[in-house]
């Protein structure tokens, strides 16, 4: 098959995106990606390591975008369309696959040319992340996204809360849920535990709505004697704000700051730690209903998870049991569940397990699969 990926953004931080295309073209499809430069910083060089085809359209000069007036947007709609059009690749696709909404109506656009099948892919529940401060104008962005959504021949969505959602929003039919699951990781590429230390690891994007501050004060609230240390890995806007308040704390050595690591190289890395951490808070509709990439990978690396109280992950726990929900965001909270795994061997090790459990039925290669089955589903008929 010959497959179009379209996302907005640079591709190479994108792990959904960069899974699939990476398992297709592994599998010997024709896989090609447009992305867009929505940055300042120069990606070229790490887009010419990926193994496929990547194009990437270029951002309209800032100065044409004066003012919010509807002009300037229409403008500026018209020149993202441009430089789109100008790196699209040529020649016949199987199914071209839309990554979120801010990418459906460029690949409804160029799939116009010779009847192409869309899929959507819905990586966020768009007009349910609270970037929508009026309801006429969230109301204005569901009948559009419905609109366009119609006219794809198949809708993924990233969980089974997030499917039901869509699904009864837009009354199409379902779905199919692939989640955000990572490669399998083969125990002898698990690295050794520090056994004088008990880790705590978050990895990811470090911005306010995740839990990052209370579970930096969460660290600080244990005893003095405990072994429990801190280790944030990652980049993002509140890296400067967690590190001053690690430098003005009581116990700053408790807090250790890595720079990110690769993508094919973040689980492997998580298991030096003893538990992972996702405290996803539910400010939105699209939070809610969500599963982060964090949940997949620590379990992967057969970690026990501290978790925040969302539907998914409290259903994956029940079923696993692979961690502790917090119903309370609080710092004591938070230093509790903490305290439980560390102490409580038989917990741990209980999770331990629940998350190898977890890892073993959810996986991207078992993802995979279905993924390529719906897209052999849509392009039979043809």
């Amino acid at each position: 098959m010959r497959i179009l990926h379209i996302v907005f953004n640079d591709v190479v931080d994108d792990p959904r995106v960069r899974r699939v295309a990476d398992s297709l073209h592994a599998g010997g499809h024709e896989v090609e990606v447009v992305g867009f430069q929505t940055s300042a910083a120069d990606r070229s060089a790490r887009v010419n390591q990926l193994p496929f085809k990547v194009a990437l359209a270029q951002s309209p000069p800032a100065r044409y975008f004066p003012a919010r007036h509807l002009v300037a947007k229409l403008w500026r709609e018209y020149l993202w369309i441009r430089n789109f059009n100008a790196v699209a690749p040529t020649g016949r696709f199987d199914v071209i696959h839309a990554h979120d909404l801010n990418a459906l109506h460029f690949a409804l656009l160029f799939a116009r040319r010779d009847a192409t099948p869309v899929i959507f892919d819905s990586h966020e529940i768009w007009t349910e992340t609270g970037a929508f401060a009026s309801w006429p104008k969230k109301w204005a962005c569901q009948v559009y996204e419905r609109a366009l959504i119609r006219q794809c021949a198949g809708v993924i969505a990233v969980t089974q809360c997030s499917a039901d959602y869509i699904q009864n929003l837009h009354k199409i039919k379902p779905p199919v849920v692939i989640t955000n699951c990572v490669h399998t990781l083969d125990a002898s590429q698990h690295s050794p535990k520090c056994e004088s230390h008990f880790e705590v690891l978050y990895h990811g994007g470090l911005s306010r709505g995740r839990g990052c501050h209370e579970l930096l004060h969460a660290v600080q609230l244990l005893p003095d004697l405990s072994r429990v240390r801190l280790r944030f890995r990652g980049s993002g806007p509140a890296l400067s704000e967690l590190r001053e308040l690690s430098r003005t704390s009581a116990r700053p050595r408790r807090i250790l700051f890595d720079d990110p690591v690769p993508m094919d190289a973040l689980v492997r890395a998580a298991t030096a730690s003893h538990v992972g951490v996702v405290l996803t808070k539910d400010t939105c509709v699209n939070n809610r209903f969500t599963v982060s990439n964090k949940l997949f990978e620590y379990a992967m690396a057969g970690l026990p998870v501290v978790m925040s109280d969302l539907p998914e992950h409290r259903r994956l726990n029940d079923r696993y049991a692979f961690g502790v929900v917090v119903t309370n965001l609080d710092p004591s909270c938070v230093a509790c569940a903490i305290t439980q795994l560390e102490t409580d061997s038989a917990l741990y090790q209980q999770c331990c397990a629940g998350a190898l459990r977890l890892s073993t039925e959810h996986n991207w290669e078992i993802e995979f699969k279905k993924q390529l089955g719906l897209y052999e589903e849509i392009v039979s008929p043809r």
